[in-house]
Order: C-alpha cells, then structure tokens, then sequence
C-alpha cells in the first residue's frame, strides 16, 4: 500500500505559516504571502521547521541584544531560508 500526498497550494501553505506563527509578534516586513509564493514545493512539516528555524534565530538574537522583546522579522526567516536550503 502506497499513500502519496499532495503538496499544500498556495492557500494552503500560507494557512501553514499562519499556524506556526500565530503565537509570534511579526515585524513589519514579514509577508505570509511572499512566503507562501516562495516555498512552493515543500510539505507542511518542512513549513513549520522554517517557522522553527526562524524562532530560534530570532531568540538567539534577542539573547545577544540582552532584549525582552521576541519579534520574528524577515531576516530571521531569510537566514532559516538559507539553512534550510544548505541541507
């Protein structure tokens, strides 16, 4: 027995990212539709370890500044884009 899924659409990923970063204070510059533009081609469990990936860089960064406040801006997803595209 084979079970093949298909892959979320747009819509679908964007509804993705909106799940794994609803919890989240996003900057600005972070576009939910540009990333789902952008990831096209990848499963929802890969969507939501770029969320993760993109958390911790944004804690990692917020524990370098000595700063309480914990925002995820586009440069944390863009350098999680970088190391997830590395592996």
């Amino acid at each position: 027995l084979t079970l093949e899924l298909a892959l979320p659409d747009k819509e679908e990923r964007r509804a993705i990212f909106e799940i794994h970063t609803k919890h989240q204070t996003l900057g600005s510059d972070v576009n939910l539709e540009d990333f789902a533009e952008r990831s096209e081609g990848l499963s929802g469990a890969e969507i939501e370890a770029l969320c993760h990936m993109a958390g911790m860089n944004a804690i990692r960064e917020t524990e370098d500044e000595n700063s309480e406040a914990l925002m995820l801006e586009k440069k944390h997803f863009d350098e999680a884009w970088t190391n997830f595209s590395a592996h």
